[in-house]
């Protein structure tokens, strides 16, 4: 799972505080939701080095050396790590809640994995940030309007350049 960690220490500066708190519901199913990215990996041949590494990455000790961090960019996913290494308590509580979800069968990928990496990746990703960045109780709805906009501009230029003949 990746988070906005470069936006949370100019946050964590302010006046306002930075925790984890639960989104409203809408009454669908799986309010309980925690929504992220996520990695992985996969072993293309069987040697035991590969096996090895890969052990190592599904270990509930992957992540352990990144615990003393303040803000860590990429969270321990494996439900057995132990949470109370985390040096910064909102990093723990965050961890904590993406393992419970983990555990419940209630963590679900965000849009953008199941999008091409030109809007995941690209625009829908740069369009997220703008909003972390500049969005505001004066600005939201033009600012969210303004970056559908752009997410949707994007798609068609994907949609565009896929009808091309290739040059090559």
């Amino acid at each position: 799972m990746t988070l906005f960690t470069n936006l949370l220490p100019a946050f964590m500066d302010s006046d306002d505080p930075v925790g984890v708190f639960p989104f409203p519901g809408f009454g669908l199913g799986h309010d309980d939701a925690v929504v992220g990215s996520g990695g992985l990996a996969v072993a293309v041949t069987d040697r035991p080095e590969v096996r090895q590494v890969m052990a190592a990455l599904a270990s509930p000790e992957f992540g352990a050396g990144s615990a003393p961090l303040e803000w860590l960019e990429y969270l321990p996913a494996n439900a057995r790590f132990d949470t109370s290494t985390m040096a910064n308590p909102v990093m723990g509580d965050i961890v904590k809640a993406l393992l419970a979800a983990v555990r419940t069968d209630e963590f679900r990928f965000d849009a953008s994995d199941a999008m091409p990496p030109e809007i995941g990746d690209d625009a829908f990703w740069h369009g997220m940030v703008r909003l972390f960045r500049e969005g505001s109780a004066d600005n939201l709805d033009q600012l969210s309007s303004d970056i559908a906009g752009e997410i949707e501009a994007a798609w068609v230029e994907l949609e565009k350049s896929a009808d091309q003949p290739s040059t090559g």
